[in-house]
C-alpha cells in the first residue's frame, strides 16, 4: 500500500498537437497526475532575448541589501503595468 505521508504527486501537462492551434482556439493538452519522483525538469532556465533569465537575476539580487531588492522588485512590477489609457473604454450613456 501507499504511505500517504511519504508520497507526492505533480501534474504532467503534455501537448497533444505539435502544431499551433488556429487563431481564436485553445491548444489541446493532456493532463495527468504522476508521482513526483517520476517527473523531471531541467533546472536550467534559458535566457530570453540574450538577456539574463529571471532565475539568474534572482540569484544576483538575493545577496544584496533589502533596499536594492525592493528597488529591483519595483522595477519588475513597473514593467508589467499597462498604462490606463491603453485599457479603458469610454462609454456614453444617453
Amino acid at each position: 500500500g501507499w504511505i500517504f505521508e511519504k508520497i507526492a504527486f505533480v501534474r504532467s501537462l503534455k501537448a497533444i498537437d505539435t502544431k499551433p492551434p488556429p487563431k481564436g482556439t485553445a491548444a489541446n493538452f493532456d493532463i495527468a497526475l504522476v508521482p513526483a519522483q517520476e517527473a523531471a525538469l531541467s533546472t536550467v532556465v534559458p535566457a530570453i532575448n540574450g538577456k539574463t533569465s529571471l532565475a539568474q537575476e534572482l540569484s544576483q539580487y538575493a545577496a544584496r541589501p533589502f533596499q536594492h531588492k525592493e528597488a529591483w522588485f519595483r522595477q519588475q512590477v513597473a514593467k508589467l503595468q499597462v498604462p490606463w489609457e491603453e485599457g479603458h473604454i469610454k462609454i456614453n450613456v444617453r
